[in-house]
């Protein structure tokens, strides 16, 4: 019995590499609110949070501090350092799916 189950063990660790996706499972449990060491980040910055239609994107970023450094920054060009009327995300383990991003998971 023991074999059988090493064996069905193997298989679903074989199909899990084949059709899943291994590292965003590990970095899902490992990393549930920042950015495992292989992920990438992107800061979203909404001008106007009543419009998340309308925003700009830095795909550059390296870390979730840099996120936050670079939407303080932009809030502060934007004559809204409080961020009382602005909007923002960082996106963590992004991809580009038919033109839009989609995210591990996103946090402030």
């Amino acid at each position: 019995m023991k074999v059988v189950a090493a064996w069905v063990a193997f298989f679903a660790l074989i199909l899990w590499i084949a059709i899943g996706n291994p590292l965003n499972t590990i970095a899902t449990v490992a990393y549930p609110k920042s950015a495992a060491p292989w992920e990438n980040v992107v800061a979203f910055y909404y001008p106007d949070k009543t419009d998340l239609t309308r925003g700009t994107q830095n795909r550059e970023i390296t870390s979730l501090e840099a996120c936050r450094t670079w939407i303080v920054t932009t809030a502060a060009r934007s004559n809204d350092p409080a961020m009382l009327t602005t909007d923002y995300e960082c996106g963590i383990g992004c991809k580009r799916v038919a033109g839009t991003y989609e995210c591990r998971t996103t946090v402030k």
